[in-house]
């Protein structure tokens, strides 16, 4: 095996346990998806391209390069934490289909999609700062959009969460910002609530109509 690749190196669906003897240097991408790969050990700290290394065994990113241009791909394995990832990618970022319950360890900056959709968060906490395309955390358990990213490119998905409930009267990320500087949702003696007279206001303001609390079922409302 060269130790450089000018193109892409693709070692994917080869029912590979590990990725030793793999090439230092790669100015393509590089695709190992499809394996059974329960460590990164090996990746090049640098891929020019994209970086998928999703349908396989990993719990752990540790190892994953330090610099990626292109996406970088981790859904469908057994992932509990996010660490080990580039603090930024050049293009999307998936990873749907693990483990997680927050998104610590996440990049701080990705340049396209951010799906994080079908985990088990419970918390945002470790989100990107900027996601300069959608961002789909759908079938989740999320309560809250405390850490949500403060920039977001595209569309923001969130259904079959409880906020959910919330957010399909409200279908507007950019408006998120002030939602959670007025603490309309908070977790108080374990039990997840809504200031009523917050959200009134907060809906009066911004978009001139009433919020229809029929369709809320996950939070105690709180009157005054």
């Amino acid at each position: 095996m060269p130790k450089e690749i000018n193109g892409h190196f693709n070692c994917s669906s080869n029912q590979l346990k590990s990725l030793e003897g793999a090439p230092n240097e790669v100015n393509g991408g590089f695709l190992c998806s499809d394996n059974y790969l329960t460590s990164l050990e090996g990746v090049p700290n640098k891929i020019n391209g994209d970086f998928s290394c999703y349908n396989n065994q990993l719990e752990s990113l540790e190892g994953a390069p330090k610099e990626v241009n292109g996406s970088f791909d981790c859904n469908n394995n057994q992932l509990i934490s996010l660490y080990g990832t580039p603090k930024e990618v050049g293009g999307g970022f998936s990873c749907y289909n693990n483990k997680l319950e927050t998104l610590e360890g996440a990049p701080n900056k990705v340049n396209g999609y951010f799906y994080c959709h079908n985990n088990q968060l419970i918390s945002l906490e470790g989100a990107p700062k900027e996601v300069y395309g959608g961002f789909w955390c759908d079938n989740n358990k999320l309560k809250s959009f405390e850490f949500l990213t403060e920039r977001i490119g595209g569309k923001l998905k969130c259904v079959n969460n409880p906020i959910y409930e919330i957010y399909e009267q409200i279908d507007d990320a950019k408006n998120l910002d002030e939602f959670n500087m007025l603490n309309i949702v908070q977790e108080i003696d374990g039990v997840w609530s809504i200031y009523k007279f917050k959200l009134d206001h907060f809906m009066e303001d911004i978009y001139g109509k009433e919020f229809d609390y029929s369709k809320i079922k996950s939070y105690k409302i709180i009157e005054d």
